[in-house]
């Protein structure tokens, strides 16, 4: 739980090594002036193929 959200989220080495994949994968793409990330195209596609993956 984030504590400043009060949400679920994924943190830690396992969410520093996940961001780093999707951002290696080209799935996100970093504002450099902020900390904002976009879904990319391929990244959109990838995680829907994943979760659909994981709902059947």
């Amino acid at each position: 739980m984030d504590w400043s959200e009060r949400r679920p989220h994924l943190g830690g080495a396992l969410g520093a090594a996940w961001l780093q994949a999707m951002l290696s994968q080209g799935w996100l793409d970093p504002d450099p002036d902020s900390r904002a990330l976009r879904v990319t195209r391929r990244g959109q596609t990838r995680l829907e193929r994943l979760l659909e993956d994981m709902t059947t």
